[in-house]
């Protein structure tokens, strides 16, 4: 069976491919945003924010948003990359309705738990701070840097000075620039209704 695609009037691209024979769906959620489109002041930002959306959204806290992803069996990941970001889920089929709406409440209506940005920030400086340590991974990153042009040289681990110089009143500002249907790719596949 082919994929059928459809662009909603408010600009969200959603794909679904039906596998019927499947008792399991996965899906992805692509945003627009990423590294590439971080303030040159800020690089590193776009990792902070994905994260920052899962440790409460809706009214729910981390753990209880975790406890209901977990009841339904769904496995998920948030993450920011170059160029978008990206939630993802896999599941039985027959909890895919309640994975979208916990999706959902992450992604429009996120708590930004102030908290929790600096425990964010600091597993991010731990891993650039680890490049010390790998002079294989460290060679890479100094390589994209002068390859590269702007802003596509930037490392996809951000920058320390970018990751320390981010504040929570510029995540809710970039998060309410960049988390809109508007060339955003929804995609489906396995046992789900086109």
């Amino acid at each position: 069976m082919s994929a059928q695609i459809e662009t909603l009037s408010n600009g969200l691209t959603i794909i679904v491919e039906e596998i019927p024979h499947a008792e399991s769906v996965a899906f992805d959620l692509s945003i627009p945003g990423g590294i590439v489109l971080d303030r040159p002041e800020l690089v590193g930002l776009s990792l902070i924010l994905p994260e920052l959306t899962s440790r409460g959204a809706g009214g729910l806290t981390a753990h209880q948003l975790s406890e209901a992803f977990d009841i339904c069996g769904i496995r998920h990941s948030e993450s920011g990359g170059h160029d978008r970001f990206t939630y993802r889920a896999t599941l039985l089929s027959s909890h895919l309705a309640e994975a979208l709406r916990l999706m959902s409440l992450m992604i429009r209506n996120p708590d930004f738990p102030e908290g929790d940005v600096a425990n964010i920030k600091s597993l991010l400086l731990q891993d650039i701070a680890s490049l010390a340590d790998n002079p294989a991974r460290r060679c890479m990153v100094e390589l994209g840097k002068r390859y590269y042009p702007p802003p596509f040289n930037r490392p996809s681990m951000g920058e320390e000075q970018g990751i320390g110089g981010v504040s929570l009143s510029e995540l809710r500002s970039d998060w309410k620039a960049r988390f809109a249907p508007h060339g955003s790719i929804l995609s489906v596949a396995g046992k789900c209704k086109q």
